[in-house]
This record gives structure tokens, C-alpha cells and sequence, in this order.
């Protein structure tokens, strides 16, 4: 499934309050009510491969391989355990069993792919949730941190542990029977050694705004600034008794430290090629060649490939889609349903299949922003694909593709559209039409992305 939001939803029953979502947990797991807690993912929108396991005792051991465990008990109200995705994109049901308390133990992987950068990995999360009866309620517990810590879309700066058993800080957990919770959060920024100091205090200073019940929770702060090559690595480190004071420091430690420079930002040369390669330049006019080229037609929905835009270093694809109510709830083709379930068309892809191919044989590499910082720098000058962002409205969709490097040779444009009952659909253009449309982009002004984010 495709966890949206950072987050899926595993419930007995459909009909379940969502707003708590984050008050709650250790930063995998989020109680919502009696019968159904959030599973939080380390990225925004991963592709999550999720199995649910009925099992009719607890299970004598943690199984390997799994870096993230939390247990926490379910009421189960009817039928099976679903887990359903953020708009009813995926969902993977279990087998009916009766009503009663549960102890439900989540066990993650791949959520520290995306985290370590702050970027969305290639790679696919994994969760498996394993369910038994018991008789006994017995509180949450965090059996194993893999370091992640999502508190309700909040990722802050990646907190490197969070769990029940933490050297040096058992001593914290007193009489308190919840899990001891340890934030260390990191950012490497690209400063000299006066302006370290300056940002420190400045950070230091930071952290005291907030009301007296944020304040109350960052006793024991503690800032420290290592020297690193290139500028210093600001390092805040909190240990406390509780999960709450862990998601104010992550919070408040967003704030302060993204106000700083990052090595890698807009200057550093692996973020200038990124820049260069991922966006349209702001200081050029493209040359524009209108086309209004079928893409194919449902019942339902028309797709049109609009028009190309040729810049130097890239091409944009411009695509519309239009669509009309459809079945007997009048559902428009562009919203997602509003009771999820497996009647939505199974696994089929919930955005077009789009590819461009090359006369050579190659074929563009797709990727999502959040891929780019990890696989850009290995593509060399393979041709890449990204969706850029789009907007519409529930019978209206517009989608803008961007090829980078401009291949100045024909090409192939490839479309298709599953879960829209628009099969593949191609559109030609030959090396001439290409090369002239391209030469007709106008530069504005001079641009040197080593120096200034924008022109």
C-alpha cells in the first residue's frame, strides 16, 4: 500500500476518530481508540509492504530482523484487523476473529532509509502486525527503537533513540512504569566558528519560547556544537520520562535548527547539481509546442498530452485530465472514496504510468522528489522523469512531467492509466521538431546556481 501522510490506520471495523493521531505512542505506533492505532511511517509517502499475522498464543520471542517493535492491546469489534492507508489507497484485511481483547505487537523495517537524509527512499517500509488473545489489559511498550521517531507528521530531525532500555538512562525512569524516551537530534550546517557560536546562542535562546507547559518538558536540555569539515554539527540531546517530552524537543528542535544553513544546501556542489537537474530554471522562457495529443478516454475520463515546454536542460510534458461523475453515488474520478475497502480496484496505481522513451533503447528513470537527493548523483546523464506538482479539482487534474537532460533527439511519449480504464497510449516526436523547439527558449538574465538559490 501507499502510506500517505506519513501514516496507516489498522482498526477492527471501519468508523474510528483519526484526530489524535500523534497525541499519543512512541513515534511507531499511535493509539486512537479501543479498537484502532496509527501505524507511523519514517517517510511521507512510502510504499508500505504490510502483513497481518493471527497467531493463537503470544509468541515466545521477538522475530529478527526487525529494527522498530511496539505492542499495544485492540479491542476487536468485529470481523478481521484491516490496515488501511490515508484516503483508502491500500488495505490488507486479516482473518475474522472473535470479538475480545487482543495484544497486537507492529514490528518495522526501512523506516530509517528515508529518515537519515530527511528524503523518502526507493526502497519500500515493511510492517508486520502480529495478533494473539489475551485476558490481561496490559499498558504499550516500545520492545525495540529503530531510531525514527513520527510524531502525528511531525518528523523533526530524526531522533537516534527512543526506547524502554537505554544505557545510562535507566536511572531517569524511577517509579514511572511508562518507557524511558532519549532524543538526540542532529543537523550538520555549514557555518565558521564564530557563527557556531552566535547560532548556538541563538538556539539556546530559542528553546525557552513556547508556553509553561512546552517549557516544563525541556528540563535538561543539553546543546552541544562539533567541529566537522566544512562547518559544525549542532548536537541536542534530551533524555526524559515520557514519549510527550520527546515529540516537544523533536518539534522545538525543528524550529531552531532548520533556521540554519545546511551543508548541502543550494551552494554545496552535490545540492547545485540536484537543483540544476530537478527544475525547470526560473531565469529561462521555454520554447512551447501545442499539441492537444488524445491520450485516451474511459466512460469516465479524457486524458490529453496539452503541450511540451523545451528548455535547454529539460523538457516539461503537460498533461490534462477531465473526468464526469460516475456510478450510482455520483463519485467524481479524482477524489478518493469515502468508506475505503477493498472494492477500490485492488493494487492498481492510483497515478498514470508515464515513461519516456529514447531512440538509443533507454528509458527515463522515474522518480519522486523525495528519491532525488539518493539516486540523481547515480544516474549520470541517463534521462530522468519527475512528477512535478499538480492541482485540479474532483473532475479536473493537470500533470506536469519533467525529462532532464533534454535529449535534443526524438522521443516517445508512453501513457497509461489503469485505475482510469485508459490503456497505453504513445505520442511521437521526431529529432527536428525537438531541436527547434528547444532553440526557440529565451534566457532572461545570467544565473549562477553556485552562488544564489535563484536568480
Amino acid at each position: 500500500m501507499r502510506a500517505w501522510y506519513r501514516q496507516f490506520y489498522v482498526a477492527s471495523g471501519l468508523g474510528y476518530d483519526t484526530s489524535t493521531i500523534g497525541q499519543d505512542g512512541d513515534g511507531l505506533v499511535s493509539p486512537l481508540e479501543p479498537c484502532a492505532f496509527a501505524v507511523l511511517t519514517g517517510q511521507y509517502g512510502p510504499h508500505v509492504e504490510v502483513e497481518i499475522e493471527e497467531l493463537s498464543d503470544a509468541p515466545s520471542t521477538v522475530p529478527a530482523g526487525w529494527p522498530g517493535v511496539s505492542e499495544l492491546d485492540v479491542v476487536q469489534r468485529d470481523g478481521g484487523l484491516q490496515a488501511v492507508s490515508w484516503g483508502g489507497e491500500g488495505w490488507v484485511t486479516s482473518r475474522e476473529r472473535p470479538p475480545g481483547l487482543y495484544r497486537v505487537r507492529v514490528c518495522a523495517a526501512g523506516r530509517e532509509a528515508g529518515a537519515a537524509t530527511g528524503q523518502d527512499s526507493a526502497l519500500p517500509e515493511r510492517v508486520l502486525v502480529q495478533r494473539w488473545p489475551t485476558s490481561v489489559a496490559t499498558p504499550p511498550v516500545t520492545l525495540l527503537a529503530d531510531g525514527v521517531s513520527t510524531r502525528g507528521g511531525l518528523t523533526g530531525l530524526f531522533p537516534s533513540a527512543v526506547g524502554r532500555s537505554l544505557d545510562g538512562l535507566a536511572d531517569h525512569a524511577g517509579s514511572d512504569p511508562g518507557p524511558v524516551v532519549a532524543v538526540r537530534c542532529t543537523r550538520d550546517v555549514q557555518v565558521d566558528p564564530d557563527t557556531a557560536r552566535d547560532a548556538a546562542g541563538d538556539l539556546r535562546r530559542g528553546l525557552t519560547i513556547g508556553d509553561d507547559r512546552v517549557r516544563d518538558q525541556l528540563d535538561g536540555v543539553r546543546l552541544d556544537v562539533v567541529p566537522i569539515t566544512g562547518g559544525a554539527r549542532f548536537v541536542l540531546a534530551h533524555p526524559g520520562t515520557s514519549p510527550t517530552r520527546a515529540w516537544h524537543l523533536t518539534r522545538l528542535c525543528r524550529w531552531a535548527l532548520e533556521r540554519l544553513t545546511p551543508v548541502g544546501s543550494a551552494r554545496d556542489p552535490r545540492a547545485v547539481r540536484l537543483q540544476v537537474r530537478t527544475n525547470p530554471p526560473p531565469n529561462e522562457i521555454p520554447g512551447v509546442l501545442p499539441l492537444a495529443a488524445p491520450l485516451g478516454r474511459s466512460d469516465s475520463v479524457a486524458a490529453v498530452l496539452l503541450q511540451v515546454l523545451a528548455h535547454r536542460g529539460g523538457l516539461l510534458f503537460r498533461v490534462t485530465l477531465r473526468g464526469r461523475a460516475h456510478g450510482v453515488d455520483g463519485h467524481l474520478p479524482f477524489l478518493p472514496d469515502t468508506t475505503p475497502g477493498p472494492e477500490l480496484r485492488g493494487s492498481l496505481p492510483t497515478t498514470p504510468s508515464v515513461q519516456v522513451l529514447l531512440p538509443d533503447g533507454r528509458t527515463s528513470l522515474f522518480l519522486d522528489r523525495s528519491s532525488a537527493l539518493q539516486l540523481i548523483p547515480q544516474a549520470d546523464d541517463q534521462p530522468v522523469l519527475f512528477e512535478e506538482p499538480h492541482g485540479g479539482s474532483s473532475a479536473r487534474l493537470d500533470l506536469d512531467y519533467w525529462l532532464t537532460p533534454n535529449p535534443r533527439s526524438a522521443l516517445t511519449f508512453r501513457f497509461s492509466w489503469a485505475r482510469q480504464g485508459l490503456p497505453e497510449t504513445t505520442v511521437q516526436l521526431d529529432a527536428e521538431t525537438v531541436q527547434r523547439v528547444t532553440a526557440e527558449a529565451q534566457e532572461l538574465w545570467p544565473w549562477d546556481v553556485t552562488v544564489h538559490d535563484r536568480p
